[in-house]
């Protein structure tokens, strides 16, 4: 099609991926039912984010320099097996920057699988540093679920800080919540139940910033410095329902 959409099944989970877009998920639906907030093929602002597509965007902020780098590319098609013998299947995009002044010698990968026989989704980001210097900046996935209309019921995300539960409700100011590893909006309403996991004992960062204005924006991302020839890189699951619940387990076997 004109905006280059490729999606992965399985069973009733569909993925949207435009990776010629900055490598945007622009939308997933579970059971039929939308689970993102896309603008795609528009944008948007988001704080500092800009442009802005909504659905879950990746990219590569240099902070200090006010750059970022992003994920787009040809798609080849992967099978891989972690680390608990899961296979997953998917798309993988690979962009190298050989001119870019700011970016030269980062190569990024990023890969969108879906489970094979589990219908939840997985990200993986990676930046290999072959810049033969120190390299800082931050890896990051935004991830803007739906939120139900008006008078459709409120969102409650749930989530852990320090091995311990908690839950919070929206408000009507903006707030930001730092998070563990695992974090999930619960829908008061007929919408689907959005689980996500980070497993692995990495340190990555995750953040939900409650904008005080109807909608949620989830953050996962890793700002360790990364010396010459070592790669940074950034994971998560994605699950709904029942099926999402369960993905917890993968935190302490991952």
């Amino acid at each position: 099609g004109r905006y280059g959409i490729t999606t992965l099944r399985q069973g009733p989970l569909e993925v949207d991926l435009a990776q010629a877009y900055h490598g945007q998920v622009t939308s997933m639906r579970w059971r039929g039912h939308e689970t993102l907030h896309s603008k795609f093929p528009g944008f948007g602002v988001l704080g500092f984010e800009k442009p802005f597509y909504g659905g879950i965007t990746p990219k590569y902020d240099t902070r200090h320099r006010g750059k970022h780098a992003c994920f787009k590319g040809s798609a080849r098609k992967v099978e891989v097996k972690d680390s608990m013998g899961l296979t997953w299947q998917g798309i993988a995009i690979r962009n190298t920057y050989k001119l870019h002044k700011e970016f030269k010698g980062l190569n990024f990968k990023l890969q969108y699988l879906v489970g094979k026989g589990l219908p939840v989704f997985k990200s993986v980001l990676e930046m290999e540093n072959c810049s033969g210097h120190y390299e800082r900046g931050t890896l990051m996935a935004i991830l803007a679920p739906l939120m139900p209309d008006e008078g459709e019921g409120q969102v409650t995300l749930d989530y852990s800080v320090k091995g311990n539960s908690r839950s919070y409700r929206r408000r009507t100011v903006g707030a930001g919540i730092h998070l563990d590893n695992w974090f999930s909006f619960i829908n008061g309403c007929k919408r689907p139940d959005l689980h996500v996991v980070i497993p692995g004992d990495d340190r990555f960062e995750s953040e939900v910033i409650d904008t005080g204005e109807g909608d949620l924006y989830a953050y996962i991302s890793n700002s360790s410095p990364v010396e010459p020839g070592k790669v940074m890189r950034i994971e998560f699951i994605i699950g709904f329902d029942e099926v999402g619940a369960g993905l917890k387990h993968l935190i302490d076997h991952a």
